[in-house]
């Protein structure tokens, strides 16, 4: 099935339930649904893709810099390419993205991956496992999972409960970190001088001699923050 939307921006919207879905950006204009979909306009003039069964996996092919919205209970979702604004939200299937310009990331005990987001990324997470390569601002909450971002250049805000969560903050935008019982650690540029300001009973281990370099906020109750160099 092959759709040419109208517009100079393509949206899709994906509903998907136990079957994966791959969305592939590429240097194109139209919308092709490789196969286990059906696609139509809808009066927005957004695509809107729904699987031929529960059980089916549904292949996309799209122009790059499209707009990408997937909604799924148990399927796994894999979107390839350089995509424009990515909102995902999962049960418990796996989420993988390479590039998006922005993202939005939600499941419950599923994994998600995000390679390289330009503006700002979004995850939050109960008990599964977020990986994010580079960033620029970034919002990660978590009840029990874990988090792992290589490099954020803006402004970074974490709260977790039990979780762990692990950043590298490599831009002089300002964190804000609150957790419960669980474990955080920051790295910073080696050389920085962070100012740090802390509140709670939680332990905080800092490497760095204080200064105005980076505005950093933490808020821990029983757990851990580790201020480290790269």
């Amino acid at each position: 099935m092959v759709l040419s939307p109208s517009g100079a921006r393509v949206r899709l919207r994906i509903s998907a339930r136990s079957g994966s879905v791959t969305v592939n950006a590429e240097q194109r204009t139209d919308v092709v649904v490789e196969h286990g979909g059906t696609a139509e306009t809808t009066a927005d003039g957004a695509v809107e893709i729904r699987p031929l069964r529960s059980s089916a996996s549904i292949e996309v092919r799209c122009p790059e810099g499209a707009d990408v919205m997937v909604g799924t209970r148990s399927g796994s979702v894999n979107l390839r390419g350089h995509l424009g604004s990515v909102s995902v939200t999962s049960q418990s299937g796996s989420i993988k993205v390479s590039a998006a310009q922005d993202a939005d990331l939600r499941t419950a005990s599923g994994s998600a991956e995000l390679d390289e987001c330009a503006g700002r990324c979004r995850a939050s997470t109960k008990s599964g496992r977020v990986v994010i390569g580079v960033t620029r601002d970034v919002a990660i909450s978590t009840m029990s999972g874990s988090v792992e971002i290589a490099s954020a250049t803006g402004t970074v805000e974490l709260r977790a409960v039990s979780g762990s969560v692990e950043v590298g903050a490599s831009g002089s935008g300002p964190v804000r970190a609150s957790t419960v019982s669980g474990s955080m650690t920051i790295r910073l540029p080696a050389g920085a001088r962070p100012a740090l300001r802390s509140s709670g009973r939680g332990r905080i281990d800092n490497s760095f001699e204080s200064g105005d370099d980076i505005a950093i906020d933490v808020t821990t109750i029983s757990g851990s923050l580790r201020l480290i160099p790269e």
